[in-house]
This record gives C-alpha cells, sequence and structure tokens, in this order.
C-alpha cells in the first residue's frame, strides 16, 4: 500500500520540477489533446484550424503545436501535443483568451464544438530513461502509438520491462526514436504512451521484421498480469495544422 501511494503522489504532483542539478535532466511535460471530429464536417475543420486558430495561436506566443491524424489503422483523431516548462503556465491566462479576447474566445468555442464530436486533454509526464531520444529535432512522418493500460501497483515492474528488455533490443534495430511517457493530470495514471518513429510504412515494415528477430515478440509474455490492455494508432505528422520552433541558426565564430 505504501509502494502504491507513493507511485501515485509521484504521478500527480509531478515532482520533475524540482530535480537537484546533479540528478538526470527533468523528464518534459507534454500537453495532449485528442480530438473526434464530425466526418461531414472535417474540411470545415481543417479550414478553421488554419486560418482561426493557429493564428490565434501564434499570435499568444505559442511556439510549438504537433499535429497528428490517426491513418488507416485506429479511430479517426486528431492528437494536438504541446510541450510545457512547468504547472506554472496553467496559471495564466489560457493562450487563445490571450489572443482573442473573452468575446473572441467564447466565438471561438461556439464554432468548435460545432465541428467535434468529442474532445479530451490530459498531461503526459515524459519518461528519457526508458526512452530512445530522436537524433534530430524534425517531427516524424509517421508514429506507431501503442497506449498501455497497468495493473494498478504494477508501474514499476512495467517500467523495468521496458528499460531492461524493451530499450536494448530497439537499440538493435533502426527505429528512428522511441518515446515514453506516463499519462498524469487528467488521464488514467496507470497508462502509458509509447511513440515508434519512421518515415513510412516500408520502413515500419522492415522495422518490425527486424525486432522480431531480435526477440521483441516475446517481450509480451512478460507483461503478462501486468499489462491488462495493449491498443495500437498509426498517426501521420500535419505540417499544416502545426507550429514548428524556427530552426536555431549556428553561432557565427
Amino acid at each position: 500500500m505504501k509502494r502504491l501511494l507513493l507511485a501515485t503522489l509521484f504521478t500527480l504532483i509531478v515532482t520533475t520540477l524540482s530535480f537537484a542539478q546533479t540528478q538526470a535532466p527533468a523528464p518534459q511535460l507534454l500537453v495532449v489533446r485528442e480530438t473526434r471530429v464530425k466526418l461531414e464536417l472535417s474540411q470545415e475543420y481543417y479550414t478553421f484550424m488554419q486560418q482561426e486558430t493557429l493564428p490565434a495561436y501564434r499570435k499568444a506566443g505559442i511556439k510549438q503545436w504537433d499535429a497528428y491524424t490517426t491513418e488507416n489503422f485506429g479511430e479517426m483523431k486528431f492528437y494536438y501535443i504541446r510541450p510545457i516548462a512547468s504547472l506554472k503556465e496553467f496559471d495564466e491566462t489560457d493562450a487563445l483568451t490571450k489572443a482573442l479576447g473573452e468575446d473572441g474566445r467564447r466565438a471561438w468555442t461556439a464554432k468548435w464544438l460545432r465541428l467535434i464530436v468529442s474532445s479530451r486533454g490530459y498531461l503526459v509526464q515524459m519518461r528519457p530513461t526508458l526512452s530512445l531520444m530522436p537524433k534530430t529535432s524534425a517531427a516524424p512522418k509517421l508514429a506507431l502509438l501503442v497506449t498501455h493500460k497497468i495493473a494498478v501497483g504494477r508501474a514499476a515492474e512495467f517500467e523495468a520491462i521496458v528499460k531492461n528488455e524493451t530499450v536494448p533490443i530497439l537499440q538493435k534495430t533502426d527505429v528512428k526514436a522511441f518515446l515514453v511517457g506516463r499519462v498524469s493530470l487528467g488521464g488514467d495514471a496507470n497508462e502509458y504512451l509509447s511513440v515508434l518513429r519512421f518515415d513510412s510504412y516500408e520502413e515500419m515494415e522492415k522495422w518490425a521484421v527486424a525486432a522480431q528477430l531480435q526477440g521483441f515478440g516475446k517481450i509480451a509474455e512478460k507483461e503478462v498480469g501486468i499489462t491488462l490492455h495493449r491498443e495500437t494508432a498509426v498517426f501521420r505528422y500535419r505540417p499544416d495544422l502545426s507550429i514548428r520552433p524556427e530552426p536555431q541558426k549556428a553561432e557565427a565564430k
């Protein structure tokens, strides 16, 4: 019980904001929003996001806002991901109100609600010690998202498998990145999200064959009783619906 209580407090309070300098860098916090759009209004939704929403975010000073859509496999959804430095940001005026004012924010919300079926937002705490970080800051073309629902009190066991079994195998393949995060505020604290990055379906297929040869398929056997549910979906990055930071210029010598 004590172990479970400590794990829950760690997730909900997000103590990554107070690591000492001698410890590992604080994991990044991401705000994730899943949105289901009315299919018959999807084109109007694209226009609304491009012409009204993104300009407002830019005006409010948002530097990064990455958009993805499910492709071919999985329920049709939009995923929006925004890194934040601190929970303190939520004490401030939200970006749309800052850009549009109170009346403009209400008008934006009315238009948005007419176009969507549902939407939910939650905080994800990235786990760099369980990940293979990308070698470039460029956004991926395709992302294979795997959602793990973990049994209560068995998160430490799951993380040990990822760190000691999954990561070593993936290091032997040519996957471009493997990113792991744990859902925190606004979602199920026993849910982990992992993302594998690829440039094409062909590359994904070749990776799957190589990973199986390295014993990747046997990992699921070790998760029996730990992982209660596993779900996959493929997402494509949408640069037309995203905001990316300007690439840093090399300093003049």
